[in-house]
Parts: C-alpha cells; structure tokens; sequence
C-alpha cells in the first residue's frame, strides 16, 4: 500500500525536549500517562512579584501586568553538553538557547534514526526548522546590554542632574558586570537562523538549509518544505524540526493584551469552560526520508508521511481570528496528496488538533472537522498535547507531529486532559475527545492526522500513516507506564525489571523503538542463566576512560574470556579478603554480557558523557551517585498479585538454605513468601558485600525492612503472618482498586466528589489504602461502592481494576484484626535495628523505644501506605541509590516518583531473568555509582565470569589500568577515602540560562542621593526639590534603600569588616584588628575595588611591589622576632562580604558560596604566568594565555576555609584536583563552594575548575625528620637555573622564576633551591617547576608536563618570607606514557623542613623532538616543515585534546579562536591544520632572522573565499592551503595564482567525471600498481592548478586538462592558460600521500 506512493515520506529519527522531558522516550511517556507538564513561571523568566496580577483580567489590558502565570517550561531539561558537539563551554553562555537544544534534539534524532554513520551522502541532507522573531533569551540579554543601560543612564541624567559622570560610569560598569562577561563572540550565537545553520555545520550537512517563520505552523511547514526537497530528488535525508525557547515578559505581555491566556491558569482544550492557552515551549527534530530509500536501508520507520496540505486565510475577518474556510483548505488539501478520502469510515483514527483551549479557536477548529471528516460514521479520537505541555508557539506543531507519529507507531491511542465537558461542537462532528489510553481499535487503520493553524492565518495539515508492516502488528497494550498497575506494588511507571535513572541526565537513546517501559529488561535470550561476562572500566576521565575502549572488540572480547576464568586482573582490598577494586576512578563504565553491539553502543555512551544506568545491561556515569553523601536504600515489596521468585540458584551458590515458601495465594501464604524471599535476597546481597544504609518497604514490604534490620526474629515473624489465616479473624468484605491517577484525584472522581450535582458523597466509604506514586494508587471499599467508583474513573480517562486480595488492610476497615495483631506484637521479641527502619506511616524513622514501635505497626495496619511521600522524603535526606529486593515493580514507583531527579532504581530480583544473573547487574550498578561489591563472590570458571579491565601488572606486582594509573597494593584506599575524593566531581553538562533576569545593583553602587540618619554626625546633606513628584518619589525610594543600608552597615561594623582573600598558605594567626586610623571609614557593604592599572611588564613587575587595598587587614602579623614582611601582591577581594557561616543545602555543615574576579586587573601578576609566548608589545594579552596556577587556585581554597574558621591556621591540602584552566584574559568570574567537614576540614570546589580539602588546625604541627636519603645515580643538573628561564625551559616571567640553583639530577628525582617570591602560590609553582624540569631533561618524548593535582600539602610553619631561599629535594614516584607523580620536600635555611608535598600529579604532553623546539623557539621554529620547494607541509603531532589546544593557543590569536571554537572536533582539527601549514608557509616566506610569531600571520577570506594571508608590517601574500587526514600543505606568494593540494594515494574511480579521454588513456596503459598513484597526481594537479586559477574546479575538473606529465610534475591547461605544477609524494600516517603545487613554468622534458 505504502510501498507503491512514490510521495511518501517515511520518519526514521526523532527528538525532542519539551516541558517535563528531556527528550523523546520521557516525552512519550509523559504522553501515555496523562502527565501535566505545565507549572508557574520560573522568577528566573519573568518575576510574579514584579509583573504578575490575577485581577488585570478584569480591567482594560496594561503593557506590564500579566493575569496569568502558569505555563510549559523546560527549565529543568534543559540542559546542554558542549563538548559533545566541539563548541567550547566559554560560548555556551553567549548563544541562544534555542540553538543549542535545537542541536541537541538534532543529535537525539540522528541517533534515533541510527546515528551518523547510517546518514547518506551529507551533500544531500537540509536542515529545514521553523523558527519565530521573538525575542529570545539571548538577545533579550544583548538588549539589556545594549539599549537598557543606555535608557538607566539617560534617565538618572534627567532625574538627578547633580549626578557625577563617575557615579554614572560605575553604575553602568556594575549595571553591566552584573550581567555578566561580555563574550567577544556573543554575537555569533544570536544569529537567529543560526538555528538550523548550527545543525548543518556541526554534522556537516550540505543540503539547503534555513529557518521558516510560520507563527504557530512553522513545524508543520518545516515538514512541507522537506517533502518538497525529498520528492523533487533534491535531498535524500532532510532535518526537520521546530524550535521554541522564550518565555519573555514581552511575548507574555502581547498575549496578555491579547486576552489569549487563561485566567483560570488551565488550559482544557475543547472543554466546555476552556477559557484560554498557556504559553509553552520546547524543541522538536525529526528524520525525514523517501519512504523507499527508508527500507532499502533497514531503517525503523514509525510513521510515513502520507499527505501534507498547506492554505492562509486569505481575506478574513481578522489577523488573529481563525477562518474555517482556509484550515478546511488546508485539510483537504493534504487528504487529497495522500489520495485518500476523509469522509470514508475508515480514514482516519486519531485528528491530533491544533486544540489552544481559546473558545473561538476551538469552535471553528471543531467546524472544520465537522467539514472535512464529516458527521456520520465510525467516531474519530480527537486529541491535543497542549493539554499537557501549553502552547509551544512555533514548536507546537512538531510536538503534535511527535506525538501522532508515535501513536500510529504503537498502536496506542494517547490521552488528552482537562476534558471534563467536552465542547458542545462535538455533537456536530464524528469526533470525541479522546481523554484516556487505550489500545488502537483493530478495525481502524492507524492513520492520523496533525493539524497546526498559525497566527495570521497560515494553516497546516499533515497526514500520517502506519507503516504497511503494521497491518499485521496487532496494537500494543496499554504500557505499564500509564500507572495502570495489577496490585499493591504493581507496574506503576515502569516495567520495574531493571534500572532508572534520573531522567534528562540519563535518557540517552540507542536505536532502538522508542517505547513507554523501563530501562534495563535485556533481552530474551540475555535472560536465561547462560554463563555471563562482565566489563568494569575506571578512570580519572570521561576522555581516558573511553581511550580504554580504544581497542578491537576482539581484544576486549578475549579479555573478557580469560577473566570469566577469575582472573580479575587486580588487587584484592587490604581489609578485606573479599573486596576487589579496580581503583578509584570517578568516571565508572560497566557492561554485562560484552557483545561487539554492546561495546559499540558503550562507546557511543562514554563519548556522550551522560550517565547511562541499565538499558542494553550498560551503566556508565562520570559522577558516582553513592559517594559522599549519596546513600543506599533497600525497598522491600509487598503483597504482589504475580509471585514466582528465581533464587535456587542464589541458594545454590552461597550455600544459604532457600526461602521456606508455601507456594498458596491466599493472604497469610501469600505474605509468609513475599517475607521469606525478601529476607533471603537480603542475605544473598549481603554476601556480595551489597549493604544498605537504610530500609524500609511496601505495605507487608515494611515488616520484611524489620527482619532484615534485626528488629524482629524470623521465627516471630513467621509464627505472625500465620495468624492471619482465614478464620482467625473475620475478613472484611471489601474489594481494593489499582487506579492509574494519583491518590488524591482518584478518591474524588471515585467518591464523585467532583460532581456538581450530587451534595454528597454516595453511598459506604471508600478510602485510599495506597498512595504509591503520582500515576498509580489504590482504592478500598465496599465491592459496590469499588464498582461505581470505577465507572466514574473510566467516565474520566482514568483506568483502573480490581485486585485479587481482600483484606483491608492499611485502612479502617482492617480493624477487625485489631485484636489479633496487638496480642501478637505483645509477644514479639523486639530488637534494636542495626539499621534505620523507614516507615511508609511517618514519613520517619521507626522510634527506639519498643511501645511506641508497636503501636505505629497498628497504624501501618489502619493507615494509608504514602509510598510516594515516603520516597520524596528519602530523596531529600540522601538516598540516592534504591534496590528493590525481592519480586515486584518498585522500581517504577521510584522513577515514577523521582522523576528527573537524579537516582538509582534497581531490581535485585526480576521474572525474566535468574536470580544470580539479576544480582549481578545490581552489583555492576551499585559499583558504576561508588559502591565496592564483593566480585569474588560471584560465580566464575563453570558458571559466571566477572571481568574487570586492569590492563597487565606492573612491574612492581600494582595492577595498572588501561590509563596506566598504577593501583599499588599496599597503597589501595578504602572506600570512604574513595568516596571523599569523587565528592565534589561535576561533569559536562551545562544548564542553560533561559532567562533575562532583572539586574538588581543593591550593595554594588552606593546610594547616589544619601539622606539624614538618625544620630548622623555633620550636616544634613540636602535631599533634591520635592515639589517635582517623581523627583519626590526618587528621593523618597533612595532614603529608604540608603537608610536599610546603614543599618546593615551598622550591624557589621560590630563584628568587623568583611575579609578578602587572604594573600599566602598558611596564615600566620589571627589578623590584628587595624587601628581607627590606617584606613579610611567606608562601608563594608561596598565591594573592595582595586585600582585599575594597565598590566605592566614582566621586568617592571619585577621591580615594584604592589600594596594591599585599604579594605584588606593584614592577615599574617609579623612575629615579634621575625625580620619586617615584604609587600605581597593580594589576592581580589570576594564580591560581596561574608555574612556569618551557615549550612550550605545538602551540605551537612557550614559553609559558604563565594565569587572572584579572575583577571589581570584584579591579578597583574598572573602576566607572568602565560603559557604562550608573543611579540614584544603585543596588544592582546589573552593571545599569551595567562592562567592561575595550580598553586594559586590552592591559595584561593585556603582562604576560603580561613573564612569558615577564622581561629586556625591552614596547615594543608588534601585531594587537590584541577580540571581546566582557569583564565584570567578574558577575566573570569569563579564560583567558590566551601563546606566544613569539621572545625579542621574544609571542602573547596572552585566551581568548573578545581576542589580540595584544606586542613586546619590550632598551630603547626611538628615538622618531621628531613629526608637526607641519597638519590638514584645523581650527576650534576645539565641545565642552570639562568638557562631555565633564559632558553624558555619554562615559560615563566619573574614574578614565578622561583627556581634560583639547579644542583643534581638523578635518575628518580632533582635538587635545587627554590626563592620565595611574592606572587600568590609562586613558591609551589616553583617546586612544580623543578619537578617539571626533571622531565623535560630525562624524557625524549612527551616531556611537556602541566600539574592536574597533589594528593597532599603539609605545612609545618609560617610561610617564607618572600626572598628566602630554600632547598627542595624532588623524588620520581612514577612514571607513565601519559602521568608522573612526585614527592618533594621543601627545608629553610634553619635546616627544618617547612613543606612536604605527596603525589604531586602532571599530565605529560604529546611532544616530539619538532614540538619541543617550537616551544623553546616559538619565534624562530614551528610546527610545519619547510619544503626546499616553497610549500609548507604539516604532519599532526598532537594527537589528545590538550597538546592540540596548547597548539591551537600558540597560532590563534582570539578572533580566529573564536573562529575555531564555533567548529565541530573533526573540523577544528583540519581546519587547525591548515591555519598552522598557512601560517608557517608566510612565515618562512619571511624569514629575516628576527623572531616571527605565528600569530604575527593573519589569515582570511576574500569575497569568492580565496585564502589571503597578512604579515606583521601589513603585507598581503595570496595562500593556498590544503588537508587530508592528518596531513596538511599551504603555499604563500607574493603574486597572483598560486594552489596547492594534497591527497591519499587510493583508487579513485573518476575517469568518467574527471578524466580527459587522454588522461583516462595515461590510467589504462599504466601497471595496475601504479594507477592508484597516477590517478591520486592527476586530481591533485587539477586542484592545485584550479585553486591558483581563483576558481576552484567548480564542478568541470575535466575542463582542467593535464598535458606534459613527467614523473616530477605536468602542466595544467584551461581555456588557453596553462600552470606548471609539481608533484612529489610523501609517506605519512596510514600511507603515502601526493603533494601538487602550482610553480614556474615547465621546462620541457621527457614524458611519461
């Protein structure tokens, strides 16, 4: 059927977020379960308390005052991992947000459709998405850059005329730095068609591509358009897709006065009292292909695109009010391309309506269907996602489309909200609202049909259509996501088999269909009790972790064998025979049952770096969720109407007896089993060294908590649960409901509580007995009453069904037991638990005295079981880890529950799979999230393999991981040190901003009108005229705001001034009070401003000394017998003052949370730490890379514990590690977090950069005995201290040249003596230094380092003072290809040691013998080779990411590195390439002798894209340039014409499009090993000679002939001009390469 359209258009890929998901599986889900997205505005859109006024409806609209507030958010989804995409994070703050989740829906549908590779040719893929002119987040945020500074200013000017033009610029200096940096390259990220140009340049898409503007249609007419590009032929693959991101006060206010919003704040599409929309947003991609090519490929097709129609409303009555005449256009119109009649019976299923909940617009929608489908015959389900998200503007379309295509896909009709009167319109249609999930009717093909209707009257239909397979799927079931479970703990959210996660962070899509179950199932036959494999990776590294995958699957796969043998392949832990390791890294990669599918998939996980928890038995994360605070929770389930545990062969293998089970379904037996194989799991986790932090459990799941806790006996329990036999007690004669809505809703549409016409509820009680999660609960009652309940839930969209048990417990109707159970707790022997028991009841812990325990198990007998509060509560004290032990779907209770927010949910028991196969992913899992299982103790050799990837042993006995980080044995941490050094690890993903907040100056200007005080001393100071009323009501605003702050200013000058940060490590002792008369009176309230200053030259840094501002005290008071300080340049002050500690959220202690300029401003003498050198003179001090050292990062650490414990002195760091750089040009703002452990340990994360503990005591400690131990094979240092500076060994200025004598070298280690300097954290620099230096004069290669972190830093004295000298003693502890570590000693001069430093950690650079010249000789030397004839070649050396941006930093300058940034990984590295072959070849065109730097050498672009390069004095040369590979080649000339070009020797099939007849002769008649070469030099020659000729090939290469060739060169000739070129071929990585290059002219000789 399908098959023979040769229109139709088949949807392969999808993606989406929108509000309440991430992406397409949670929006689906969201979908099938009736889930309401919509919530209030986020004040970081537009503030309520600002804008927000529910009466406005009721008077005449105002610009400024909105009545409504709620709306569709993607706030807490959106988020954006810029490294995925090789865009630097320093731009993701400055681009549109709807551009990055635009790129992100793209990456999730391309994935979908199976991933890049799967792509045709990208020659023939558009990208086509519909897009507004609304002002969006970001250039909402220029404006205020822009026009509202200017707009304060003027109006301040007018207002107060005596106003100064300095208070002016400062208030428009912290107008503006309160909005952050200004990022020069802002602007290419508020380029609105840049929406789609992004996708097309990031996944090099070369097809058209654009934005549509269609208002509300504009996803729909993105979908036109690209079926218009697929059937014409002109694409074969098209991105199609619509994006919405703006919630603006602006837009609000447009539709306010427009009376389009709801002032009831619901939307209820097609209801009877639907009164408005709610502004929504979102983004939305999909894959489009012929639906031909669809199957030809093997793609997944979930829907075919039968039909599209598009229509305007021509001359209607207005611009905003909709005309049925044109959406009947427009409907017809897309029936009639699918060939199909809308009026048939049969046509069509589902009408996905436009459905804005506005009267007219739903009225004439109505009309429309009515018109088109008809009135008579089988009814058509109408439904909207608007009644679930808003009104997402632009995207609405693609959201229905989404929607409908999955519908169609899964045979599932999805439900509409709100409906609770449908609109009286319908009794003119065949339509109904469709208001709840049910199957597709068998009868009715699965067809729908989408319609978008657009501000302005532009209309959209589209027809979809199931693909022709589909007749012969029968429809899916209802899925377990829509809450409709079976019993107590029934399938709630999820199919509960595996895992969940938190949902935007870890929703990475494979291939696979997407559908509404859980995550973690495996397959069918991975569920069987097969002999398994299991693959663990660790590394300190998202990047070293997937180098680790870096190998053949064969390896890993024999890997694998070998250790399913037990052949762990590292250390058992030193406390624990039982306990394996393999090692400490954070970023954790586990995989069950390794298949090349499996580790090809896993790469793609790792790549994304997304936590990734249990779909394909995968679990990955770069944050391990059970570390530090993080705990774990076991779940115990309840009475479960299926029961059919798997665990003889966990009995088996742990020799434990099985679970006594009575295998009866009535109650008592029933719960006898539920307890004993609970009880028995918990036992068989416990061998596997799996042990909770806390318990609890569902319903009798609570009791099983006791037993496993120890607060009652097994034997007690048992005797217990037989009590409740039949007959012992009268059973009440009641029914139990599993409802799929939450509690609250179900009791009052069951109860008909919302009913209008009933004054009370009818007939007996019915209660809620379960509130389990918000998509399921379960009702209790009379059989009758439980009937007619039912009925009115289903009346309602609501399904629901009667459970098997009777009981009534856990409500009031259990209280004949009452009796019974009290008598048998009496007797119970009650315990105290050795672990928290968390009660379902309370919300609590069980209490410790044993009466009030047993009278709270009465309640849990009489009271409603809050699973779902209980949950909540557990996620917010901690837990962040929950398994499920024991038969059920708590699972999906749990992920239901907690949704996004970021959790582990792990069954320890599931049907589908053996009991020792299922423990052993809960074992993977808990071990990826920081937990250390007990791997010995699972089956190996006959029966199961456990894998861990340690790579080889060492030497030394250690076990080394892939990275080479040698894990010694006798050095292994335990696992709370494990857990304290993964604590603070933050990873990738960045949470947009999606607002323009309001800038709010209070503390940062002082007041510009002061008023009187009370008790002021002086005159009055005059306040302005007040006969002007505004100026009367400035002043009046101003004496307020001014008269808070003195009272503020007031209170903190009782405790004293706030502190910056203080200027050294360690302090000295308190700071002395300053005197009255040291510093002038200001309020603390201001921030302390350093004299701006232009940034002075190394020499002259050299020469002053800077003094501290007049608002830092000294922090380090000289000792009465110590000599007089020197000057040391400060640290910047904090932002703000510190208000008095207090517990940060979550913290568990006080703390703090403080900003700093990082700047050369703020830091003059970090110009002395730049890692690139430059030009004498040069202008722009970010081309010389100056960052903060290591060491200075710990100076800021250590203040900010100084802050928290102002008493102590700072004796040390701990687990000090650095993630980036942090860069002081362009300034940057740095985030610090500072949490006391204690009153001696401080926890510092500097936030994206660097974290610590910094340990503080009372005094120093006693320093211990120096290390006098001699050296390996010392020999006097080669290298003198002049030389290390002079000769650029290291890079740095004076200011951090602390190394003073290198004295000897040795095989593991270096001595020198080290002066101390005044620049914060030079003296640690200057041991890193020596440590560096000791690579870089014993190492060949790779002996660039740069310090990634130190284990620890103990001072046991005051530190140095500056110009005191001190000896150092460094010791090589290991060394790897791409790590070293050292230990090193600092003594002074009075022979006591002063320092000690463990672990100082250094990443090597790739470096070869031409890299490292380049860096001791940036101005002479460079990275390419210069030919003899003139050209340029450049072989990439710089294989990992770092080497290559420390490249990239010594050739760019900032307008080209933004240029860079903007580029995807695979194109910064060519285009790397050819800017360093450019660059070189000028600049050995220039040589003199003098130094010439590369960033000396501009490159560009004319007008037809011809490269131009720029000398230093303004000369212009013409390049040529050219990449394959790894290799690239340029040429420069002074005159016109020159090309070049390179390319791999390969065969080439191009004889017919690009050979002449005679060059095609010249390949025939050639040995068939030489024709790959000969045809390789003949393209080559063609570019090279096309290039020079200004014009590229431009699709003629036969237009460009080649005549003459000899074995060195030909001639080229083309419409009478004719250009000699060269040829030579290269070897090169992967192969020989040809180099053609155009030259002089040919001297005549023989051909070949």
């Amino acid at each position: 059927m399908i098959a023979s359209e040769p229109d139709a258009v088949a949807i392969v890929g999808m993606g989406a977020v929108f509000p309440g998901a991430g992406d397409v599986g949670a929006f689906w889900r969201n979908i099938v379960a009736g889930v309401d997205a919509t919530g209030e505005v986020p004040v970081s859109r537009w503030d309520p308390a600002t804008f927000y006024d529910p009466e406005a409806y009721h008077r005449p609209p105002v610009a400024d005052r909105f009545y409504c507030r709620r709306g569709g958010f993607v706030d807490d989804v959106a988020s954006f991992d810029p490294t995925r995409f090789g865009i630097m994070p320093a731009v993701v703050a400055s681009t549109d947000p709807d551009q990055l989740l635009a790129l992100r829906a793209a990456a999730e549908a391309i994935e979908d459709a199976g991933g890049v590779d799967a792509l045709p040719d990208r020659a023939r893929i558009g990208v086509i998405i519909g897009r507004g002119g609304y002002l969006t987040p970001g250039m909402a945020r220029l404006d205020q850059r822009v026009r509202t500074v200017t707009q304060l200013l003027s109006t301040l000017r007018e207002l107060v005329p005596g106003l100064s033009g300095g208070q002016l610029a400062n208030v428009r200096e912290q107008f503006l730095t309160a909005l952050g940096p200004a990022s020069p390259d802002a602007a290419i990220g508020l380029v609105p068609n840049f929406a789609a140009a992004r996708l097309a340049n990031r996944f090099d898409l070369r097809g058209p591509s654009y934005t549509i503007d269609a208002a509300c249609a504009s996803g729909l007419l993105a979908v036109d358009a690209a079926v218009r590009e697929l059937t014409s032929g002109r694409c074969d693959a098209v991105l199609a897709g619509a994006v919405h991101v703006c919630h603006d006060p602006t837009l609000w206010s447009v539709f306010t006065q427009l009376r389009a919003l709801s002032p009831s704040e619901r939307i209820r599409p097609f209801d009877r009292r639907a009164d408005g929309t709610l502004m929504a947003e979102g983004t939305g991609v999909v894959v489009l292909k012929r639906y031909a090519d669809a199957i030809r490929a093997g793609d997944r097709v979930y829907a075919v695109v039968r039909g599209v129609g598009v229509a305007s409303d021509g001359r209607a009555a207005s611009l905003v009010s909709p005309s049925a005449d044109g959406q009947v256009l427009a409907v017809q119109r897309a029936w009639a391309a699918a060939g199909l009649d809308p009026a048939t019976p049969d046509a069509v299923g589902l009408i996905e309506a436009h459905g804005t909940a506005t009267p007219v617009g739903d009225s004439v929608e109505l009309t429309t269907l009515s018109r088109v489908f008809g009135t008579d015959g089988p009814p058509i389900g109408v439904g909207t996602v608007k009644s679930m998200i808003g009104h997402a503007m632009p995207a609405a379309g693609m959201a229905g489309l989404i929607k409908a295509a999955l519908a169609v896909h899964h045979g599932i009709l999805p439900p509409t909200l709100h409906v609770d009167e449908p609109h009286p319109a319908f009794q003119n249609t065949r339509c109904r609202p469709q208001t709840e999930t049910t199957p597709w009717p068998s009868d009715t093909p699965r067809r729908a049909g989408v319609n978008a209707f657009g501000f302005g009257g532009i209309n959209a239909h589209i027809v979809l259509e199931a693909v022709a397979s589909s007749a012969a799927i029968p429809p899916a079931s209802v899925p377990a996501g829509t809450g409709l479970g079976t019993g107590f703990g029934g399938a709630g959210a999820g199919a509960g088999a595996g895992a969940s996660g938190g949902g935007g962070r870890n929703a990475v899509r494979s291939g696979s269909a997407i559908g509404a179950g859980n995550a973690g199932t495996g397959s069918a036959e991975e569920a069987s009790d097969a002999v398994e494999t299991l693959l663990l990776f660790a590394a300190d590294s998202r990047e070293n972790l997937f180098a680790q995958l870096a190998v053949t699957d064969a390896e890993l796969l024999a890997r694998a064998a070998a250790f399913s043998r037990g052949e762990f392949g590292f250390e058992s832990h030193p406390s624990s025979p039982h306990q394996a390791t393999t090692g400490s890294g954070v970023c954790r990669l586990a995989i069950v049952a390794p298949t090349p599918r499996r580790l090809a998939l896993a790469r793609k996980v790792v790549e994304r770096g997304r936590p990734w928890r249990g779909r394909e038995d995968i679990w990955f994360t770069t944050e391990p969720l059970l570390v530090g605070d993080g705990t774990l929770a076991f779940l115990f389930p309840g009475f479960e109407p299926e029961f059919a545990p798997r665990v003889a062969d966990v009995a088996r293998h742990f020799g434990l007896p099985g679970p006594r089970l009575t295998g009866g379904g009535e109650l008592h037996s029933r719960g006898a089993d539920v307890v004993a194989v609970g009880r028995f799991l918990a036992e068989a986790l416990g061998e596997l060294g799996v042990v909770p932090d806390l318990v609890s459990g569902h319903s009798l799941g609570e009791w099983t908590a006791m037993v496993a806790a120890g607060s009652y006996r097994a034997d007690a329990v048992d005797k217990f649960v037989d009590s409740l036999r039949p007959g012992t007690v009268a059973v009440p004669e009641v029914d139990y409901a599993a409802v799929g809505c939450g509690a609250e809703r179900a009791l009052a549409i069951a109860t008909d509580q919302v009913s209008e016409h009933v004054a009370e509820p009818r007939g007996p009680a019915v209660v809620i007995s379960h509130d389990n999660c918000p998509h399921q609960s379960v009702l209790c009652g009379p059989p009758d009453a439980i009937a007619a309940g039912l009925e009115r839930l289903r009346a309602a969209g609501v399904p629901g069904e009667v459970l098997a048990f009777r009981s009534g417990f856990h409500t009031p109707m259990a209280t004949p037991y009452l009796a019974e159970v009290r008598a048998s707790f009496e007797v119970l022997p009650l315990d105290p638990p050795h672990t928290p028991v968390w009660s379902a009841t309370t919300l609590a812990p069980y209490p410790d005295e044993p009466g009030e325990v047993r009278e709270l198990l009465v309640r849990h007998l009489l009271e409603p079981v809050r699973f779902r509060q209980l949950l909540e509560r557990l996620h917010d004290t901690g837990v962040r880890g929950f398994v499920q032990v024991g038969p059920g779907s708590l699972t999906g209770f749990v992920a239901d529950t907690l949704g996004r927010r970021d959790h582990l949910a792990i069954a320890a028991h599931v049907p589908a799979r053996g009991g020792l196969a299922q423990l052993r992913r809960v074992a993977a899992a808990l071990w990826v999230e920081g937990r250390s299982p007990r791997w010995n103790r699972l089956p190996t050799a006959s029966t199961t393999a456990i894998t861990a990837i340690a790579g080889n042993r060492a030497a030394n006995g250690a076990a080394v991981l892939p990275n080479g980080a040698a894990i010694r044995a006798n050095e292994a941490e335990s696992a709370a040190k494990q857990s304290s050094a993964t604590a603070g690890i933050t990873g990738a993903l960045f949470q947009l901003a999606l607002g323009a907040p309001a800038v709010r100056l209070a503390g940062l200007v002082e007041p510009l009108i002061p008023a009187t005080f009370s008790g002021q001393t002086g005159p009055a100071v005059t306040l302005p005229p007040t006969d002007n009323p505004v100026l009367a009501a400035l002043a009046a605003t101003l004496t307020e705001a001014t008269a808070a702050a003195q009272a503020v200013t007031e209170a903190w000058s009782v405790t004293g001034p706030a502190r910056g940060l203080s200027p050294v490590i360690p302090a000295r002792g308190p700071a002395p009070q300053p005197s009255a008369s040291a510093h002038p009176a200001r309020s603390p309230l201001s921030p302390t401003v350093l004299p701006r200053q232009s940034v002075p030259s190394r020499s002259a840094l050299s020469r002053q000394s800077l003094p501290s501002p007049p608002a830092l005290s000294p922090i380090f008071p000289p000792s009465p017998a110590s000599p007089p300080v020197l000057p040391r340049p400060p640290l910047p002050a904090l932002s703000r003052p510190s208000p008095p500690a207090r517990p940060l959220p979550g913290s568990g202690g006080p703390g703090l949370v403080r900003t700093v300029e990082c700047s050369l401003t703020a830091m003059p003498w970090l110009s002395d730490h730049s890692l690139i050198p430059q030009a004498d003179g040069w202008p722009d001090p970010s081309d010389r890379f100056p960052v903060v050292p290591m060491t200075g990062l710990l100076e800021m650490m250590a203040d900010a514990a100084r802050e928290l414990s102002p008493d102590r002195v700072v004796i040390g760091l701990e687990q000090v590690r650095v993630r980036r750089w942090l860069v002081v040009a362009p300034p940057t703002t740095a985030t610090i977090r500072a949490v006391a452990e204690s009153r001696d340990r401080v926890k510092i994360t500097i936030a994206g950069y660097a974290s610590g503990t910094v340990l503080l005591a009372a005094a120093y400690p006693v320093p211990p005995q120096v290390d006098d131990g001699p050296l390996r094979d010392e020999r006097p240092a080669p290298v003198d201290a002049l030389r290390l500076y002079a000769d650029n060994w290291m890079f740095h200025g004076p200011e951090f040249a602390g190394v003073t004598s290198l004295d000897t070298l040795a095989a593991d280690g270096i001595r020198g003596e080290l002066t101390a300097r005044p620049a914060p954290g030079a003296l640690l620099d200057a041991a890193g230094q020596l440590i560096g230096h000791w690579m870089q004069v014993s190492a060949d290669v790779d002996q660039v380092v740069f310090p990634i972190g130190i284990e620890t830093v103990r001072w046991f004295g005051p530190p140095p003072e500056p110009g005191e000298r001190l000896h150092c003693t460094a010791r090589i502890t290991e060394l790897t290809a791409d790590r070293m570590r050292a230990d090193a000693q600092l003594v002074g001069g009075d022979g006591r040691v002063r320092v000690t430093i463990t672990d100082w950690a250094t990443h090597r650079f790739s470096t070869d013998d031409r890299m490292w010249q380049l860096k001791q000789h940036p101005g002479e030397i460079g990275a390419g080779e210069p030919q003899p004839d003139g050209w340029c070649l450049v072989r990439e050396r710089w294989p990992d990411t770092a080497t290559r941006e420390l490249v990239m930093r010594r050739y760019l300058v900032a307008a080209e590195r933004a240029e860079y940034a903007d580029r995807t990984p695979m194109a910064q590295r060519e285009w790397l390439l050819g800017r360093v072959a450019a660059k070189d070849a000028v600049r050995e065109l220039l040589r003199t002798g003098d130094p010439l730097f590369p960033c000396q050498i501009r490159i560009g672009n004319d007008a037809d894209g011809r490269p131009w390069a720029r000398g230093p004095g303004g000369e212009r040369f013409h390049v040529s340039l050219a990449h394959a590979g790894p290799i690239a080649v340029a040429v420069a000339s002074a005159a016109d014409g020159v090309g070049i070009d390179v390319e791999a020797v390969a065969e080439r099939d191009i004889a017919a499009v690009a050979l002449t007849e005679m060059e095609s002769r010249l390949v025939r008649d050639a040995a068939p090993a030489d024709r790959a070469e000969l045809v390789t030099r003949l393209w080559t020659a063609k570019e090279a000679a096309a290039k020079a000729a200004g014009t590229g090939l431009d699709g003629g290469p036969r237009r460009f002939a080649v005549t003459g060739l000899t074995a060195h060169g030909c001639a080229v000739e083309k419409d009478g001009r004719r250009w000699t070129v060269r040829h030579r071929v290269i070897e090169g990585p992967g192969g020989r390469y040809v180099v053609a290059w155009t030259t002089e002219p040919l001297i005549q000789g023989g051909t070949a």
